[in-house]
């Protein structure tokens, strides 16, 4: 694996088992764990940015 693309985490189980359900039945396909938990930070880091972004336009 190219350790300068990808880093691994390690998961609770509770927590996988969550990931694990979103994967196989939040998509029309099922997605593998890795695209899953991607598409799903990914989804939060833009919404944490937009808020951002939001603030610092009101304080401005």
């Amino acid at each position: 694996m190219d350790t300068d693309k990808y880093k691994s985490i390690a998961l609770s189980m509770d927590t996988y088992k969550k990931l694990r359900t979103l994967s196989d039945e939040q998509f029309e396909m099922p997605q593998s764990l890795a695209k899953t938990a991607s598409y799903f930070i990914n989804a939060a880091y833009s919404a944490h940015a937009e808020s951002k972004e939001k603030n610092a336009k009101r304080k401005a």
